[in-house]
């Protein structure tokens, strides 16, 4: 074992002091998540002390440790690999960690880099050509968006209902079909 005497005396006392009922023991173990500012190893060895008050069988609990982990990727790539016993599981995840969560102001920073990307609260890259189902324009998500929010169906050039953009009386640049056929346009000499 490569845990020092202090932590194993704590474990087991936690393991054999609480004199909790058996609902509030299944209430704690379920809710026990794997946390930022500790290890992978830290959680797990935690949550196995608390199965084991509860007489859980070893599929079950690692259900419950996979289930722990907040993070959607990691938690799916646990799914994936179909691990037999929780020390598999243990070895897997060892080195690594959950990543930080994003401050306010990381999320609003710019990233210095040649295709115009900036980072967002919600942990991924939206770039210039990224569309936006609020208002349609490019470069944000319907998330940040400061125009009001418009009505599902409408119209994205003026929020009105009953028509598409592309038919919308307030749009910018409408090609006339009828003046391009004739050689009216401009372009056509």
């Amino acid at each position: 074992m490569t845990v020092p005497i202090e932590t194993l005396i704590n474990d087991m006392g936690k393991l054999f002091e609480d004199r909790s009922t058996k609902l509030q023991l299944k209430r704690t173990f379920e809710a026990r998540r794997w946390q930022t500012n500790e290890t992978f190893e830290e959680y797990f060895y935690d949550k196995t002390i608390l199965s084991g008050k509860l007489c859980i069988e070893e599929t079950e609990l690692l259900e419950y440790i996979v289930e722990g982990i907040p993070d959607y990727g990691l938690c799916s790539q646990a799914k994936l690999q179909c691990f037999r016993d929780k020390y598999q599981l243990l070895e897997a995840f060892h080195k690594i960690s959950l990543p930080k969560p994003a401050t306010p102001k990381q999320s609003l920073t710019v990233r210095q880099n040649t295709s115009n990307e900036k980072s967002t609260s919600a942990d991924f890259v939206v770039s210039a050509s990224t569309r936006c189902y609020n208002c349609n324009s490019l470069g944000h998500v319907a998330a940040e968006c400061r125009k009001p929010k418009r009505e599902p169906r409408a119209c994205y050039v003026c929020a009105q209902m009953g028509h598409r953009a592309a038919d919308c009386s307030m749009r910018k640049t409408q090609v006339h079909y009828a003046d391009a056929v004739e050689g009216d346009n401009e372009y056509n000499h």
